[in-house]
């Protein structure tokens, strides 16, 4: 795509679901032009299931995306049920109390980016350039490289295969083992020596922190656990803290086992982040757990283990004409399944800003930091909230001699502020404008 001098040029590393949503979002302004730099080969996704409430739904729905979502998930309802069951007695579980919820849709991963990626090529409003993975950036001030209103390289993009690229501003939305973040974090010093991997070196990632707890994700066909357990509630509720729920329109059950064995953490911390794993693994962990656990378990397809990394919540996002967004900015544990409408509240926060008379060249720095004032409290807040909603499930720590109905009444107050969505992320867009215009005029702290 040839950019117009005028164009503000945006470049996006990481094609995720976060890079692909923040692309689409940009497209409706003429005046904007995308580039997405991605380290992959083809557009891909792993993982499987995805759940998105309240306020993402709500965001979802201002970019026009809701209804076209829910063609993909048929039988995703205005209302869906948590049921939290105390299921670690082979005898059988016992129900320790419900969550019934409000806005929500149940996706597969694959599925969404797959949409995604066909909306962005109908619209043929952003390049996509592959086999390139970040490895540092270069900021120049802007009055300097502006002469004659010729639009010169603010920010100039290195990638580990030699090549370069320039852009107005740089959006990370290449996840938890952001380069982008890694050198936002120290400034505009060189890339660290190792910077284009050791998939797994946590020098690298800097602000990376292990759970101590691994996932054991699979997909579940549902025509399979009806076989060997009749019409078992994975089918319909969710369960934790091994967790399963529908996706792709009932065609998948998501099953995602959790673990924390201390006998092992040592060994998951130190090798590969995700690993495929035999189904007798995770048997083997959850061997005491009650027959409709073990049936879910047993019916599981191609299984994979996944340690559990979050992020330190981190005090900026922003510094000058770079920000990240979603994993990058605020990788958390999935224990109560917020990452995804996470990621879809900051797509719409900043694209409305960067779409917005506000954002100009020289604007661009109060802008980022309007976007980060806004989103960064609340993703740092949920961040917390997934960690400790971890010890609740599992009657860790200050859980460990609770009933069931005391974790049950603790995830209530841990995820209805969440789920239910309340509030409206246009608030969250007038609020983040009101700030970039104080930093404008210079009436606001510029920290």
């Amino acid at each position: 795509m040839a950019s117009s001098p005028d164009k503000l040029r945006v470049a996006i590393c990481g094609a995720g679901i976060g890079g692909l949503m923040l692309a689409l979002a940009l497209t409706p302004y003429p005046d904007i032009t995308v580039d997405i730099y991605e380290a992959a080969t083809k557009f891909e996704e792993i993982g499987a299931g995805l759940a998105i409430w309240g306020r993402g739904v709500a965001a979802l729905k201002r970019l026009g995306l809701e209804e076209t979502l829910r063609s993909i998930a048929p039988g995703t309802n205005e209302h869906s049920k948590f049921e939290l069951r105390r299921a670690d007695h082979p005898s059988g579980g016992q129900l320790s109390g419900e969550l019934v919820l409000s806005t929500n849709l149940g996706l597969h991963r694959a599925q969404f980016i797959n949409l995604l990626v066909d909306l962005l090529s109908q619209t043929k409003r952003a390049t996509t350039h592959f086999g390139k993975r970040c490895l540092a950036y270069t900021e120049r001030d802007a009055e300097k490289n502006h002469q004659d209103g010729a639009a010169k390289d603010l920010i100039r993009l290195q990638f580990t295969d030699g090549s370069s690229a320039a852009c107005d501003v740089l959006v990370g939305c290449d996840g938890i083992k952001s380069a982008v973040r890694g050198q936002l974090m120290r400034g505009n010093q060189a890339p660290l020596p190792d910077a284009s991997p050791s998939p797994d070196s946590s020098i690298t990632y800097p602000g990376t922190r292990f759970s101590g707890t691994v996932a054991y994700r699979a997909l579940v066909k549902p025509d399979d656990l009806r076989a060997v357990a009749g019409e078992h509630s994975a089918m319909t509720v969710r369960k934790m803290h091994l967790v399963s729920y529908p996706v792709a329109g009932g065609k998948f059950i998501n099953l995602i086992a959790y673990c924390s064995d201390p006998s092992l953490q040592a060994e998951w911390e130190k090798g590969p982040w995700v690993v495929e794993v035999e189904q007798e693994e995770i048997l083997h962990q959850y061997r005491d757990f009650e027959p409709e656990v073990q049936a879910l378990i047993k019916c599981a397809g191609k299984s994979s283990r996944w340690a559990m990394y979050d992020l330190e919540p981190l005090q900026f996002w922003s510094r000058g004409r770079v920000t990240i967004l979603g994993d990058a900015a605020h990788a958390m544990t999935p224990f109560i399944g917020s990452g995804g409408g996470q990621v879809i509240e900051d797509v719409y926060v900043l694209a409305r800003l960067l779409g917005s008379s506000l954002a100009t060249r020289n604007t661009l720095p109060s802008v980022l930091r309007g976007y980060e004032q806004v989103r960064m409290p609340r993703a740092n807040k949920v961040i917390m909230c997934t960690r400790e909603s971890r010890r609740a499930l599992e009657f860790q720590d200050e859980y460990e001699e609770s009933s069931g109905e005391d974790v049950a009444q603790a995830m209530t107050s841990l995820t209805e502020w969440l789920w239910e969505g309340k509030g409206d992320p246009d608030d969250d867009v007038q609020e983040a404008k009101k700030l970039i215009e104080q930093f404008i005029g210079g009436s606001a702290p510029t920290t």
